[in-house]
């Protein structure tokens, strides 16, 4: 169930989000490896050496907006600040996830509305997060 992020007011620092459950697909793998070109260069000659693609997702993929969106309803003008990243153990393609948020913190600043979401990325039947996400956002 998606909660209504709105009105700034009704977010509460603590406040648990409904848990969402995800598989990252080889389609989806692949989408997002399609923005990118990562060239590796041979050492010895400094050509080109061909393009190098990851066959396990990237964090970034993994810890997309995505799975925010799904729990969390926000108002236009959101804009993303700041976000870190932490891979606890290796996630594969087609593996079941389950991601829980949380927001860990609201503040003020400049005039300026901020909200820290905690975001716990979980392997199937685990009780330990195999990646943790912290995303600031502007709250317009």
């Amino acid at each position: 169930m998606r909660f209504n992020g709105n009105n700034y007011d009704d977010l509460r620092e603590g406040q648990q989000l409904a848990s969402f459950d995800v598989i990252i697909s080889h389609e989806w793998h692949d989408q997002f490896q399609s923005c990118f070109e990562i060239e590796a260069l041979s050492a010895e000659k400094g050509e080109k050496a061909g393009v190098s693609k990851s066959e396990d997702p990237s964090p970034v993929l993994i810890a997309s907006f995505a799975a925010m969106k799904e729990v969390l309803e926000w108002p236009t003008g959101v804009l993303h600040a700041r976000e870190s990243i932490v891979s606890r153990q290796p996630i594969k393609i087609g593996e079941p996830l389950r991601i829980q948020t949380r927001i860990s913190k609201k503040f003020e600043k400049s005039d300026k509305k901020f909200i820290v979401l905690s975001i716990d990325i979980y392997k199937e039947n685990s009780e330990t997060a195999a990646m943790t996400v912290e995303r600031t956002l502007v709250w317009p």
